[in-house]
């Protein structure tokens, strides 16, 4: 929604349902829910941010690594796509780097979370596999387009992906704070992380 549709419902004299634009734009991407769930105090994966350059990104995913070693697998998402077709994933415990420092179980000092760091960006471009190629030809495309409209890093649930379930809720909020519950699904997915469809009850 943008102040050009709202101007035109008042010009048509017409009632428009929606959010400030500014708010929505805000909070309605992957990040902005983030920061929301965090100020609600709901539980989300652990996770990095707000994420817009690549450098960022990698700092925050080796630092992500370093301090959740039982962490197999990492989820990029970008901030703006649905249905799976801004993901991407990494899975880190085959990686030597990896399986040595669980082994050891050495201290996180900035050494270590810089070789970590070193180690990623070797190995990114040849291992994250991107759930729809189609869109994103390499990792530096999918890269490019990420740190253009932002995104988030998260830790994937220690199941199987294809165990998953993602029961949701969709809800109306009137503009004076009732809430009415408009039903509930369940997603399935065709192949990791993307949504192929919602079974509904």
């Amino acid at each position: 929604m943008s102040e050009a549709d709202i101007k035109l419902s008042i010009s048509l004299a017409i009632p428009i349902l929606c959010g400030e634009p500014e708010k929505v734009n805000l909070y309605s991407t992957k990040s902005g829910a983030k920061r929301i769930f965090q100020q609600a105090d709901v539980p989300t994966p652990i996770s990095a941010y707000d994420i817009y350059d690549k450098n960022e990104f990698l700092s925050s995913l080796a630092r992500l690594v370093a301090h959740n070693l039982f962490v197999n697998t990492w989820i990029f998402k970008i901030d703006d796509e649905v249905n799976g077709r801004g993901h991407a994933s990494i899975n880190v415990e085959t990686m030597k780097t990896i399986v040595e420092l669980r082994k050891r179980k050495v201290e996180m000092t900035e050494a270590v979370i810089e070789k970590i760091q070193e180690v990623l960006t070797k190995l990114l471009p040849k291992k994250v596999k991107i759930a729809q190629p189609s869109l994103f030809r390499s990792f530096d495309e999918y890269m490019d387009h990420f740190c253009r409209v932002g995104g988030v890093i998260e830790a994937a649930p220690m199941c199987p992906p294809n165990t998953l379930a993602s029961p949701s809720i969709a809800f109306f909020v009137e503009p004076d704070g009732n809430i009415e519950l408009i039903g509930s699904f369940d997603k399935f997915a065709a192949k990791e992380y993307i949504n192929a469809g919602c079974f509904f009850p």
